[in-house]
């Protein structure tokens, strides 16, 4: 069986730039994937969610004197976060990163006209709208990290359908899908392109389940930012 996932345990290890952070120190950010009983993940909200390879292959690539250096299967899997956010007008991409092994992302739901909610509109990555999937194009400029760090966290309770564009003239009602099957839209996709540049039909790329943790206030976001921004001078290959 696999090895675990890390965890982004920021109370017994240092993290850079983060000495004064005090946000619930008796926390370890991922250490299990336990759904909360009777949470509507749904809803309003910010979520800290790692995934990681099946068996933890280095797939994406390496990280060099403290810099991650992805391949074109780790530079896919950035465009395929970005894609998500794109194909979705209720998902903001906030801090995000590729590592060799892993990936974090913080994923903010929210109505786009909510006060507070991030814009999608910093993606450096080129797409396509054929099919909702993501560009074919691996070209090495692409980041291994990316996000916002302008919105401030705001959680509301509402699963109502958002309205989505369609010609300009119409809309259409979209419901929202709750996180896990936004982290199972992301990883089917990443799993298909990374795939397909592998030249492995149905090869499983990812672990089966993933770490998540609900955000629940601006101190924990930023400290989590700052741990996310910080991974790979933390990474210690195993």
């Amino acid at each position: 069986m696999g090895q675990s996932c890390p965890s982004a345990d920021l109370t017994n290890r240092a993290v850079p730039a983060d000495n004064r952070a005090t946000m619930e120190r008796s926390a370890r950010f991922g250490r299990r994937s336990i759904r909360l009983q009777g949470y509507d993940y749904a809803r309003d909200g910010a979520y800290f969610v790692t995934i990681c390879t099946q068996g933890r292959e280095r797939v994406f690539g390496a990280v060099v004197r403290g810099e991650v250096r992805l391949n074109e299967y780790g530079r896919e899997v950035a465009r395929c976060w970005m894609w998500l956010a794109k194909q979705y007008p209720y998902v903001h991409l906030d801090e995000h990163i590729v590592m060799p092994d892993h990936t974090h992302a913080i994923i903010v739901i929210a109505d786009a006209h909510n006060e507070g909610a991030p814009s999608n509109d910093t993606d450096t990555t080129k797409h396509t709208d054929n099919g909702g999937a993501p560009s074919n194009d691996t070209a090495p400029h692409t980041p291994c990290r990316g996000g916002s760090r302008t919105a401030q966290l705001r959680i509301a309770s509402t699963t109502n359908p958002v309205n989505r564009t369609t010609d300009g003239t119409h809309t259409e009602h979209m419901q929202r899908k709750p996180l896990g099957r936004l982290v199972g839209a992301f990883k089917t996709v990443s799993t298909g392109r990374v795939n397909d540049l592998q030249r492995t039909p149905g090869a499983q790329l990812w672990q089966r389940n993933y770490h998540e943790r609900v955000i629940r206030n601006n101190l924990a976001m930023d400290a989590l930012r700052r741990y996310i921004a910080n991974n790979p001078v933390l990474w210690v290959p195993e």
